[in-house]
């Protein structure tokens, strides 16, 4: 019966790229692996048999002579392990295990380092050496490298189907390369440090060991905490018997953690397999995100459960007849992740535009504003609520571009009132504020006349011409301005300084209205 989980039911935004850059580096090792093996192979194969001798006496403690078999037996065991033998393990009576040679042991043992010595002075190195982690040798990059490693192709197989079955759905989530490169890193860590002590402490033998199924575990495990509900495809194949099965991530993480470490407790015979690793790295990966990822778990939990029961609809839909149907309750659940998404994006936006406000990269700060205004500007409510939030963070060249965006569209749709709040708000930022457009500046201010706001309209044309230059009617503003002083502001002195200022341009189109307004002032 094969029980074989393959992917995670969920349909996540985004591409799980890390996930896929271990696999293909996972089999580009393993590669190099197999070509070294082969090589080496080769190599034992030509040694063994260019020493073989049929002539010695059946008693002869030569056994690499006179044994092929026995020979690539030692020597791959030899070379295997060559970088971290001492001359007491390598003496040691239980290394090849050969009881009926005890009374020769030691002649046997210079014989067989002999020819070992012999081959290897034209053998190829062993990779797999250089890339297996001993557990009596803490060593870092051992850690990693042999976490990338493999035996055969039937476990790089077995761990990489189960690594694509969780890893890229953890991935997204975490959404974070370098805090996933680290989960990743950390469970490698605990599993071979988790190996080194267990052999530390038990005394057992210290084997060499290769393969990312402790990061799968780890992974598994991880699952466990960050997506538990989420569903995983299991292909189960039992006789005629071949189907897909949803299972919960939870409960297959207690399955295959659970069943590793109850055969860890009970079995002296684990087949090879590493199960110090599969436990420690299972139970790593669930503290590491109970510990470390707890605000990406709340974060994404809504969000996930959604998914979850979208994707559960979808099935649902497939197996009812035409007369019942989910898909409404989907649409719901796809309005709602629109929704979210929309709040994330939003979110992101202003965490950049922040960025760039409070490290006064006001120009890139304006350019992300702008980026869609020919879309956005209809909804003037939106640059008014970012007007306001800017404000919130201080006083801003970026704050005074978005208050003229909205002054602006707020006078094309004549809303005098609105566009009169945001010119205040930028006059209190900056009593130099000029709008973006000279030919507006008569268009609020007779908006502000009109909403009896005097003293801002004055405030507004002053000194018109020397803030906007020719680009405006300096001459229509010296005379609103005179009005607002001479009839609602009770400024007759300044009224008639300006009005002098006035009458000295001689060539001024508004002469009949001086000359009334002259009049006016002189009866005062």
């Amino acid at each position: 019966m094969l029980i074989l989980p393959h992917s995670t039911a969920l349909d996540l935004d985004g591409h799980a790229y890390t996930t896929y850059a271990v696999t293909i580096l996972c089999i580009i090792i393993f590669y190099f692996q197999f070509t070294n093996e082969r090589d080496l192979d080769s190599a034992i194969f030509n040694y063994c048999d260019s020493i073989y001798s049929e002539s010695l006496a059946e008693d002869s403690i030569d056994i690499m002579r006179s044994d092929t078999g026995a020979c690539s037996q030692f020597i791959q065991i030899y070379h295997t392990n060559v970088e971290f033998l001492v001359p007491g393990r390598i003496e040691s009576r239980d290394f090849f295990g050969l009881y009926g040679y005890s009374a020769q042991m030691d002649e046997m043992l210079k014989i067989t380092q002999a020819h070992y010595d012999a081959f290897q002075k034209g053998a190829p190195a062993s990779l797999n050496a250089k890339l297996m982690y001993y557990p009596d040798y803490l060593n870092p990059i051992k850690m990693i490298t042999s976490s990338l490693s493999h035996g055969d192709i039937f476990h790089i197989a077995g761990n990489l189907i189960f690594f694509l079955a969780f890893a890229p759905a953890l991935e997204l989530l975490i959404a974070n390369v370098f805090k996933y490169l680290g989960v990743m890193l950390l469970i490698a860590f605990s599993t071979s440090v988790s190996y080194s002590l267990v052999v530390l402490i038990s005394g057992s033998a210290a084997l060499p060991s290769l393969g990312l199924s402790g990061v799968v575990m780890g992974m598994i495990g991880l699952s466990a905490y960050l997506m538990p509900k989420a569903k995983i495809r299991v292909l189960v194949w039992w006789f005629t018997l071949v189907r897909n099965f949803y299972i919960s991530a939870w409960i297959l993480a207690i399955w295959y953690i659970g069943w590793d470490a109850w055969d860890l407790l009970t079995s002296n015979d684990h087949g090879g397999v590493n199960l110090i690793a599969h436990v420690s790295g299972g139970i790593t990966g669930y503290l590491i995100g109970f510990f470390w990822l707890k605000e990406t778990h709340d974060d994404t939990r809504d969000e996930l459960a959604d998914e979850i029961e979208y994707q559960r609809s979808k099935r649902a839909d497939r197996h009812t007849t035409h007369n019942l149907s989910f898909s409404g309750n989907r649409q719901y659940l796809a309005n709602k992740q629109q929704e979210r998404q929309f709040k994330k994006d939003e979110k992101q936006y202003m965490g950049k535009l922040y960025q760039y406000v409070k490290t006064h990269n006001d120009s890139e700060a304006i350019v992300l504003i702008l980026d869609d205004y020919e879309f956005q500007r209809v909804y003037v409510e939106n640059y008014e609520d970012l007007f306001q939030r800017i404000r919130e963070w201080g006083g801003s060249r970026t704050a005074l571009c978005i208050g003229r965006v909205c002054i602006s569209l707020l006078l094309e749709q004549k809303r005098y009132k609105r566009a009169l709040d945001i010119f205040e708000q930028c006059h209190s930022i900056s009593h130099d504020f000029v709008l973006a457009d000279p030919a507006e500046v008569l268009l609020l201010a007779w908006g502000m006349v009109e909403l009896q706001q005097y003293d801002t309209a004055c405030r507004l044309i002053h000194n018109a011409k020397q803030r906007y230059g020719k680009y405006i009617d300096s001459a229509r503003c010296q005379l609103l301005e005179i009005e607002l002083l001479l009839h609602h502001l009770d400024k007759l002195d300044e009224a008639r300084s300006l009005m002098n200022v006035l009458l000295t341009d001689i060539q001024s189109p508004y002469k009949k209205e001086m000359l009334d307004l002259a009049k006016s002032m002189a009866t005062l």
